[in-house]
């Protein structure tokens, strides 16, 4: 594998709402409603990142990991919410396809994410993982996140808010 984590460009937008809809599919299926999960299409997912890029492309970072010129994941961060401590800076998602999940892909955009937050001057860095999804909570857990014991419920499912330093 040749893997490199690049940022992202408009062309990569197709490919980024395929790897989101694919790996909400996997990870939230049974823990989101049925009918929240179908609207996760790959050209759903696509507009949503064009959207969001588009309002946000002054502060936010979208990065993809690409291997061959196929993209297997993405992570996007920037700064917190409005009223949030000025020193988090939020890793808000990273997904990696189900079918690459194991490789590494994870792991090396978190590293990415994190180092963009560090450069931006980000003292802490936080995000939020739903309970239930145990994958995730071990993943972020094995590489130095820990859990400060807040919490949110939103649409019926508990989040857990995760904090690294570092």
């Amino acid at each position: 594998m040749s893997m490199i984590i690049r940022p992202a460009v408009a062309e990569d937008l197709p490919a980024v709402g395929e790897v989101d809809s694919r790996a909400c599919q996997r990870a939230y299926a049974g823990l989101w409603p049925a009918a929240e999960l179908a609207g996760y299409t790959p050209d759903n997912q696509a507009r949503g990142w064009a959207d969001r890029r588009a309002r946000e492309a002054d502060s936010h970072h979208l990065l993809v990991a690409e291997d061959g010129g196929r993209v297997l994941g993405f992570t996007y961060v920037g700064p917190g919410l409005p009223g949030q401590d000025p020193d988090l800076g939020d890793l808000y998602s990273l997904f990696v396809d189900p079918d690459a999940q194991s490789a590494g892909i994870g792991r090396a955009l978190l590293v990415a994410g994190q180092a963009v937050l560090t450069e931006l001057g980000y003292a802490r860095h936080l995000l939020w993982v739903a309970e239930a999804n145990t994958g995730a909570v071990r993943f972020y857990e094995r590489h130095g996140w820990r859990h400060d014991g807040v919490r949110h419920t939103a649409k019926g499912i508990e989040y857990l808010r995760y904090l690294y330093t570092p």
